[in-house]
């Protein structure tokens, strides 16, 4: 009990667990220094880009690892990532495509 209470209290210390206890916390916070509860909301097109512009990094990661790697076992492994990542990224683009989000500038809404 006494080891469950000092866990409680160094997660909140470290500010960790309260998320837990109230699931509206996951929002995005427009400034992090700033306390003034302004927070912004992030819409389904900025979601949608973050993902795939991380795609992105993935796939520029495992391409340079297929280039480094030294064993032909790890380079196919490397290649197969690639490949399921290039896939993601495909559906990603036509979702995004079908819902008509491309080409389009999202603005950010503040509560």
């Amino acid at each position: 009990m006494y080891q469950q209470q000092m866990n409680q209290s160094q997660m909140n210390q470290q500010g960790l667990g309260q998320n837990q206890q109230n699931p509206q916390n996951y929002q995005v916070q427009a400034n992090p220094q700033s306390r003034n509860n302004q927070h912004c909301q992030l819409t389904d097109q900025d979601l949608l880009n973050m993902v795939l512009a991380e795609l992105r990094r993935i796939s520029s990661e495992y391409t340079t690892a297929i280039l480094e790697a030294s064993s032909p076992s790890v380079r196919e492994n490397f290649y197969s990532l690639l490949d399921r990542t290039l896939q993601d990224q495909e559906l990603v683009y036509t979702m995004m495509e079908n819902m008509n989000m491309l080409g389009q500038q999202s603005t950010v809404s503040q509560k």
